[in-house]
């Protein structure tokens, strides 16, 4: 072997090192790009909640929206609804990103939003098709009580053990 086949042997390994550290690089950089930007998202939810605190039990406490409310008030409450499940699809959509511990979690946050929010399950019924990694999370957890009925019930999705 010649001494140009070796420098071409020496520099085709020299290239693949560098691929394969610029790949790792890539990755961890989209991660922590993920949870930082996850990070961001839920404190817009908490900044949300910290300006309008009157309307946190609608999406912690389970309390409905009150027929007798102002078209402000019920506007209001339908605009932090979509916030949030906008917010929610952004990030079951980057599920692939999480850890498997930190998925966990997320699909617990997720699903308890629903437990304890009856506006978030009806706009999301009313909505589904909006929101198709929400959809999906719903289908691979088997609540029914959105696929089956369209108007909400009363027995929404529950976490999984961990």
């Amino acid at each position: 072997m010649d001494i140009s086949n070796i420098v071409a042997v020496v520099a085709l390994i020299l290239s693949i090192g560098a691929t394969t550290l610029s790949v790792s690089d890539a990755r961890r950089n989209r991660t922590v790009t993920t949870y930082n930007s996850t990070t961001d998202l839920v404190l817009q939810i908490d900044r949300v909640f910290i300006e309008y605190p009157q309307w946190r039990p609608h999406f912690y406490n389970n309390k409905p929206i009150p027929e007798n409310s102002t078209h402000q008030d019920r506007s209001q409450v339908l605009a932090i609804t979509e916030f949030c499940l906008d917010i929610l699809e952004c990030i079951w959509d980057r599920k692939i990103e999480y850890s498997r511990k930190d998925l966990n979690s997320w699909r617990a946050w997720i699903l308890d939003l629903f437990n304890s929010s009856p506006t978030m399950r009806s706009y999301f019924s009313a909505n589904s098709t909006w929101y198709p990694t929400l959809t999906g999370l719903h289908e691979e957890e088997r609540s029914t009580w959105w696929l089956d009925d369209p108007s909400p019930a009363p027995a929404p999705p529950q976490p999984r053990a961990s």
